[in-house]
């Protein structure tokens, strides 16, 4: 302090020792000097104070972000599950036409073996049974055994449909899982680069807070001094 204003003090001495060369009115250079000192460090004071705002909203908007993200994640979470129930599901029904297919198969194999057991029947009462009344029964199995086809061909082609309609559902839901799983974690991804620039806004508040402790200290002092050099240039003028 004493080094950044001994030019002032000494330029205040010289201005009140009388003028051999001209009485003209003493004008004092400090009273200039001093204000507009004052009002570079006004004016830098408030820029940091509206940085410390911009800061601010900054953050707050940050946190905003965020917080949408993780609601979007959540959405993204739930539309999952959904899919993955829906999945299920169709796996279930597939698994049950599956059963019904083999339960119909085996119904088949079953009555195919009674008509091959009644054939050998029939041969063996030939010489007993009269041939009409084999004949019949041949021909109601024979009318069973077709009646069983046609109901295993219709249930053939159901599956059939059910199985394209069920591979078209499941590619369309492995798509929207992939989709939906992409979408994830590109949130993950900004969310995770959200958090460092809301780290970073952090860190940057506390280093301009801190700036502004130090800047009020600063501030005291150099009221302080102008008080004192006020005080001086009184005494001057008196």
């Amino acid at each position: 302090k004493s080094d950044r204003f001994k030019p002032v003090k000494a330029a205040a001495e010289a201005a009140l020792l009388p003028s051999s060369s001209s009485g003209n009115v003493f004008v004092s250079p400090v009273r200039r000097t001093l204000s507009a000192d004052g009002l570079n460090d006004c004016s830098s004071a408030k820029r940091e104070r509206s940085g410390m705002t911009l800061e601010r909203k900054q953050q707050k908007l940050l946190e905003r972000e965020i917080r949408s993200l993780v609601q979007q994640r959540g959405e993204q979470d739930r539309r999952l599950q959904v899919l993955e129930e829906e999945l299920k599901k169709v796996e279930a029904r597939l698994l049950s036409a599956g059963r019904e297919k083999t339960g119909l198969n085996a119904s088949v194999i079953t009555l195919e073996r009674q008509r091959a057991e009644l054939k050998k029947v029939n041969e063996f009462l030939k010489a007993k049974v009269s041939a009409d009344t084999t004949k019949k029964r041949i021909n109601s199995l024979t009318m069973e055994l077709m009646e069983a086809r046609n109901n295993l061909d219709a249930k053939n082609q159901e599956l059939s449909l059910l199985q394209i309609n069920t591979e078209s559902q499941l590619k369309a839901l492995e798509s929207d899982l992939e989709t939906a799983r992409a979408t994830a974690s590109a949130l993950s991804d900004k969310n995770k680069e959200l958090e460092d620039l809301h780290h970073v806004a952090k860190a940057q508040g506390e280093d301009l807070e801190n700036e502004n402790a130090r800047l009020n200290v600063v501030m005291q002092e150099l009221r302080e001094d102008i008080r004192v050099l006020q005080g001086y240039l009184d005494e001057a003028n008196d």
